[in-house]
């Protein structure tokens, strides 16, 4: 393991947490009145607490009903989307939750189309309702910006449009009586989706983000959790900490110069410990580093009992399954699940996959091959930079059962066809959606950009892989394996 790998690892500009975990979960059924034939799928969907539950599910509504127990963990907003448009409600673990839509008035009577019965139904008539109202409402006072603008400008830009919303929550609140839970989340929510969008400053200015933004967000608060916005912010929040703690510390030099692992994963576990305050925020936010580590470096040999790093039983649960899944060899699953929404880049034109496994399509497509592949997304700087060093590895292998595979996840589509011809990236170029993207990162436990993978010709995963910038070391990888 080359610890160069160690500052790349920490320059990861995100990491997406998307893994299914089998928690208590909500069941959620209902029926499509007046059911529209050429509106069959519905999808359900929110953004979990660092990857720990269930993020999306697609049904296809038979008869007009359909029905699903979806994973959560605590009370947090959910959104089902049905025929291009939104339906948000609240779900807790083992709650059950009845939703009826009447198609034909969607679009033209919303507020009236969808009613809610089972737990929870006066709160998630309230957030349907609110939710309906504010829609637009954040759009509009969204803070101007380039990323060229002071801290504090923005600051002071960030804290009027803070005002603004709160001034029409407790409007809205005194014409409708707004139940105290509801204005709290609404207050919450608008503040994380405010953060969002102004993410691609943060990301330019990390440490400002750190010291005098999240002040501000109140980030340690639990009651963040409710808002899905805010689990977004948690999948970033975590490596900006670390960028700033841990390099900045007098023995990040020497750990690096001596290649110290073992010392830098429990320098990354003490900063974490010492500068956050117990609970579940920093949990969920050590949860996400270590799970990116393993992941990304294959450390789960230096990582202590997680019964002594969280305070919660389900982090425990969670990381342990984790440790003892990346000491073990996996294989492609036979049972892997079908994907919709993948594209293939062939002699500058593109063809969409019909539902496809996409691993084992692959193996059986470059049949007795080996298959390296590069996990990347067309907003991720490293993953451009590496493309650059590619080269090299491809004519090293380039008379010999070698395919290179790329995999372009969580991005745009006219960015990733845009991106293939301006850096002539060569190899097997395949595109997913957004939908499709979390469901394969999901199946295949990957948490963040690139990330490189090797399949064997037994269909045998090899995680840990060295990037192409690493050249010697990708080169002992494959020439390793070639010879199993």
């Amino acid at each position: 393991m080359n610890m160069k790998s160690i500052t790349k690892q920490l320059y990861l500009t995100f990491v997406i947490l998307l893994f299914p975990f089998h928690s208590q979960g909500a069941i959620i059924t209902g029926v499509v009145h007046n059911f529209p034939n050429n509106a069959e799928q519905l999808v359900i969907s929110h953004i979990s607490t660092s990857g720990i539950a269930e993020t999306t599910r697609n049904l296809t509504v038979s008869n007009g009903r359909f029905a699903v127990e979806f994973g959560v963990i605590l009370t947090q907003d959910i959104t089902i989307r049905f025929a291009n448009r939104s339906i948000s409600l609240f779900a807790s673990p083992g709650d059950s939750i009845f939703v009826s839509i009447d198609a034909d008035r969607l679009q033209h009577d919303f507020n009236n189309a969808v009613t809610f019965s089972g737990d929870n139904s006066e709160l998630n008539r309230e957030l349907f309702l609110w939710v309906n109202y504010s829609s637009n409402l954040i759009s509009q006072n969204t803070p101007k910006f380039d990323n060229n603008i002071s801290p504090e400008e923005l600051l002071a830009n960030l804290k009027q449009a803070l005002s603004i919303i709160n001034d029409s929550i407790n409007a809205y609140s005194k014409r409708t009586d707004m139940s105290d839970f509801l204005r709290n989340w609404a207050r919450i929510n608008s503040k994380f989706v405010l953060a969002d969008q102004l993410m691609s400053y943060f990301i330019e200015n990390k440490e400002i983000m750190w010291t005098v933004f999240n002040p501000v967000f109140d980030l340690f608060d639990e009651n963040n959790f409710q808002s899905s916005f805010f689990n977004l912010y948690l999948q970033f929040a975590p490596h900006v900490f670390a960028q700033i703690n841990i390099q900045s510390d007098p023995d990040f030099e020497r750990i690096v110069s001596e290649e110290d692992i073992g010392a830098f994963v429990q320098l990354t576990i003490d900063k974490f410990l010492e500068k956050m305050p117990a609970g579940a925020v920093r949990d969920a936010m050590l949860f996400n580093m270590l799970w990116g580590l393993v992941s990304g470096l294959g450390v789960q040999d230096f990582i202590p009992n997680p019964k002594t790093l969280f305070s919660s039983e389900i982090f425990i649960k969670r990381m342990e399954e984790i440790l003892e899944r990346h000491r073990q060899v996996r294989k492609v699953s036979e049972t892997e699940q079908y994907l919709e929404g993948v594209f293939y880049w062939v002699d500058g034109h593109v063809a969409e996959l019909l539902p496809v496994q996409l691993l084992n399509f692959l193996m059986e497509k470059y049949a007795g091959k080996l298959l390296y592949v590069n996990v990347w997304a067309t907003w991720c700087a490293p993953c451009i930079a590496e493309f650059r060093r590619e080269q090299s590895l491809k004519k090293y292998f380039k008379d010999e059962d070698v395919v290179f595979i790329n995999l372009c996840l969580m991005s745009r589509f006219e960015h990733w066809t845009s991106t293939i011809t301006r850096y002539n990236v060569g190899g097997k170029n395949y595109f997913l959606n957004n939908n499709a993207s979390r469901l394969f990162m999901a199946e295949y436990d990957l948490s963040g950009f690139p990330s490189y993978l090797i399949i064997d010709k037994t269909g045998r995963i090899h995680s840990h892989v060295p990037r192409p910038s690493d050249l010697e070391a990708a080169i002992r990888k494959i020439r390793s394996i070639l010879q199993q």
